[in-house]
């Protein structure tokens, strides 16, 4: 069975300054679900996202997908 992978992008104000939205878009263009999330109050490593337990700093879609794919990774 083929879990989809559903990951959280912070859509607090710095996040969206620094790509959080655009960050999200390409998370759904990837075929992730992908859940807004409000403020993670983590301003100094924007964009945040959380996967599973994990939250990743300064994500890209690479590194997110990198995780997802790999199931490690630098977070």
């Amino acid at each position: 069975m083929n879990k989809q992978v559903v990951v959280g992008v912070c859509h607090g104000p710095r996040c969206r300054d620094y790509g959080g939205l655009t960050l999200a878009e390409q998370l759904k263009y990837q075929g992730m679900a992908v859940e807004a999330l409000d403020c993670q109050s983590l301003c100094t490593y924007s964009p945040i996202v959380r996967l599973h337990d994990r939250v990743i700093h300064r994500a890209t879609d690479e590194r997110v997908t990198g995780v997802v794919v790999g199931g490690g990774g630098c977070y």
